[in-house]
């Protein structure tokens, strides 16, 4: 492979004959990308207020400088800060030096070396095989854990100048990313090693030093804005994105949705090396260290604004391949004309996935995982989700009713079912009597239409304004609580908009709807950003339903 190469590019990768194709090909013809002093001293006031900066209402700020790139020395810094790796380290008690040490020692008891390499691999299969009790000893790393590794470092980035070949440097850097790995599987014996690690923090150990890369690999892997639960045996959550991935396709991409199911092409196939590698595995590598900035300023929903970014460049061609031999290639190696700098990063920082979206749907997914569908489920889940609300409510009156006369049965057949549930919560407000009882009504009008503030609607009511909008009554009667409620329209449906229960939202009932139901609400409620034609000196702000839905105070419209 030595002969075949000619050089290496400017991110160490190396440029091979063009008779010699590798497996995986990188593109190398890279444009100079050159950063003011402006610039720098832009980013270096960013890291001396982190502080301030890191707060969430001023992302902003960082994400618009992160898009026009970062140099290159600056990045490593970024990174950490973004990630809290050395707040991390200085809450923990884990040594990394300590425990290189005791793998050394585990190492020297098997009778390897981490600079091994094939040699380690055979040696470890013969012990593993012959269960010794040097595989069982207290403390120390699975032994499959340790083989697994050694053979998974040969594989991460075999074109790059830090891996590649037996020079020095190439040794010490398979050597590195090794100690890297195994230092993890201590630090997390639940989760070991899993394969995916190594290009992970073979990335991170081409910006920064050995120790830096393994705290911010375990950032990376344990915290819940990143990749946990990627990284375990089951590989249950990556199973769960690609479920997400796959309804968010059928919602913005239909046509490539129909044409995947038509040709039998599961997102699983393609979507599994890109998350768990993190997009690694695309040919232009400036495009990659784009993807992570991002990745490490906004967590795990990056990843699908990647995916869904590929899909709106290259989604017409992959409507034009016709069978599953040619398709599947064409997504696991994306040609570097489709992600080039140039022409790609803007689309990628234009496709946005919601976080409040992506974990709605999340909950969805995983009540259907934990919940199979049957076809008996089906349909009653079905008959459950959309009953109308009468229909419920006529089950609940039947149920707690007492026994009825054969007229009143007569009556409530060519009674319609809405005036039964009126009369029903009708039935259950106190007895109010029109004069005597009423100590205090008032109702407050929003606007004033109607220059008469004397007339009224009810016994025992007195209006201070009329209008036809909205207004607010409260009742006040003898032993009972205050009762406050918002009138619409007119005075004439006023006193059916007072009865509770019947067209009130309820906040309970939404909570413990299922899931599927949460995201439909979520989603109706969801502020459509203006086109910009529509904005006046404004910038396009994406908030989530949960803010936009809340309460907005109101009393201060109805003061004297």
């Amino acid at each position: 492979m030595a002969g075949d190469r000619l050089d290496f590019d400017q991110f160490g990768f190396a440029i091979f004959n063009p008779e010699y194709e590798p497996a995986m090909v990188r593109f190398h013809e890279y444009g100079q990308i050159s950063h003011t002093n402006m610039q720098c001293n832009e980013w270096d006031k960013v890291f001396s207020h982190w502080e301030r900066y890191s707060k969430q209402i001023n992302n902003g700020k960082v994400k618009s400088m992160l898009q026009n790139g970062i140099p290159t020395h600056l990045r490593s810094q970024l990174w950490k800060k973004l990630l809290g790796s050395e707040e991390l380290q200085a809450a923990s008690h884990f040594s990394y030096k300590f425990n290189v040490c005791a793998i050394r020692e585990q190492l020297v008891d098997l009778g390897v070396s981490e600079y091994g390499g094939d040699m380690a691999i055979i040696e470890l299969s013969e012990i593993e095989s012959s269960q010794s009790d040097e595989c069982t000893k207290q403390g120390y790393i699975d032994i499959m854990h340790i083989r697994q590794i050694l053979l998974d470092v040969g594989r991460s980035y075999p074109n790059h100048k830090m891996f590649m070949g037996e020079s020095a440097e190439a040794k010490e850097g398979k050597a590195a990313l090794f100690r890297v790995l195994a230092a993890y599987a201590r630090y997390n014996p639940a989760v070991g090693y899993c394969q995916g690690m190594g290009f992970i923090v073979g990335m991170l150990l081409m910006q920064m030093p050995e120790e830096d890369a393994f705290w911010c690999s375990v950032a990376l892997f344990e915290r819940q804005k990143y990749l946990m639960g990627y990284f375990d045996n089951s590989l249950m959550k990556i199973q769960c994105h690609a479920a997400v991935f796959q309804r968010l396709l059928r919602q913005k991409f239909p046509r490539l949705y129909t044409h995947f199911e038509a040709i039998g092409l599961q997102p699983l196939m393609f979507i599994t090396p890109w998350f768990l590698c993190l997009f690694t595995n695309l040919p232009c590598w400036d495009t990659v260290l784009a993807v992570w900035d991002r990745v490490m300023l906004e967590g795990i929903t990056t990843i699908f604004s990647v995916a869904f970014a590929i899909m709106t460049v290259h989604g017409e061609w992959l409507l034009q391949i016709r069978d599953l031999a040619h398709l599947l290639p064409e997504l696991l190696h994306v040609p570097d004309y489709v992600v080039k700098y140039e022409t790609f990063l803007p689309i990628f920082w234009e496709t946005n996935i919601e976080k409040w979206e992506l974990d709605s749907l999340m909950a969805i997914v995983q009540e259907e995982f934990s919940q199979p569908v049957t076809k008996t489920n089906r349909k009653r889940r079905h008959v459950s989700e959309n009953r109308p609300s009468q229909q419920r409510a006529k089950r609940q009156k039947t149920a707690a009713s007492e026994p009825q006369s054969m007229f009143q049965k007569f009556i409530n057949v060519f009674t319609p079912i809405s005036q039964k549930v009126f009369l029903e919560n009708a039935n259950k407000l106190p007895s109010v009597s029109p004069r005597r009882d009423i100590k205090d009504v008032k109702v407050r009008w929003r606007r004033n239409i109607t220059p008469n503030k004397n007339r009224t609607f009810m016994p025992g009511t007195r209006i201070d304004m009329d209008s036809p909008s909205s207004c607010d009554v409260i009742f006040k009667t003898p032993g009972s609580k205050r009762l406050s409620v918002s009138v619409r329209r007119s005075p004439r449906i006023a006193q059916k908009k007072l009865i509770p229960g019947v067209n009130t939202p309820s906040t309970r009932t939404l909570v413990c709807s299922s899931a599927k139901v949460q995201h439909s609400f979520k989603t109706f409620h969801t502020p459509t950003p203006l086109r910009q034609s529509q904005q006046k000196g404004t910038t396009k702000v994406w908030a989530s339903p949960d803010i936009e839905m809340q309460p907005v105070r109101t009393s201060h419209l109805f003061d004297d």
